[in-house]
């Protein structure tokens, strides 16, 4: 069964024509159903004649630099309309390549979050020289994140690299600057402190590791 997309291809620093054929070609070689959400007169003209996209018209978009919150709070944009499609379940997935902030705080305001989760995490997915990739938790959705937070990080990365990564047991690593429990800043030992009793936390992490050994599954950090 494809999954079904909503891609905003406004308020990128590349034309909106650049992101339509980015998202057409990975359709052609992934089984995904798009919605281009966004200006209609600067879509349309990229679409080949046989192409099953739909299109939603968007005219306005979040400028790369606009405050996020401001950013977020309008509902005209193709970020807002991409995500509340995505709310009405016109979609499995939204993708934007706009202003982070923007896409995070539009997101909070317009899907929420699961219960008890005090602050949004970005994650990725990135590979590594022994063939094996690794989840980065969080790169870029909580500024001045509290231990807490981190603590969350972990256990919201772990699923996700269980049930969409396929991992079956995954390990997590806190990034420090060292592996002892006492190396790193305030943030890095409080959370190691909260962490050091699950079975499935590896301890401290450390950077020149993560390409070259991958010590863990899901490496947790301050965004």
């Amino acid at each position: 069964m494809a999954v079904r997309i909503v891609v905003d291809v406004m308020g990128a620093d590349r034309p909106p024509g650049e992101l339509v054929a980015g998202a057409l070609a990975a359709a052609r070689r992934l089984p995904i159903q798009l919605l281009l959400v966004g200006d209609r007169r600067l879509i349309e003209p990229h679409l080949p004649a046989a192409a099953r996209v739909e299109v939603l018209h968007a005219p306005q978009f979040v400028p790369p630099h606009a405050p996020p919150v401001q950013a977020a709070r309008r509902k005209d944009t193709s970020l807002a309309r991409g995500l509340e499609a995505l709310k009405q379940g016109k979609a499995d997935a939204f993708l934007s390549p706009g202003n982070t902030g923007a896409v995070v705080a539009a997101a909070l305001l317009t899907l929420g979050r699961l219960p008890g989760v005090k602050r949004p995490g970005l994650c990725a997915s990135l590979p590594t020289l022994v063939g094996k990739e690794f989840l980065l938790i969080d790169v870029g959705a909580t500024a001045d994140p509290k231990p807490e937070h981190l603590v969350q990080f972990a256990i919201m990365g772990r699923l996700y690299a269980q049930e969409v990564l396929g991992f079956p047991q995954p390990s997590v690593g806190l990034l420090s600057i060292g592996t002892e429990p006492e190396k790193g800043d305030k943030l890095v030992r409080a959370t190691h402190a909260l962490l050091q009793g699950e079975d499935w936390f590896s301890g401290n992490v450390e950077p020149h590791d993560l390409l070259t050994r991958r010590p863990v599954d899901v490496v947790v950090c301050g965004g």
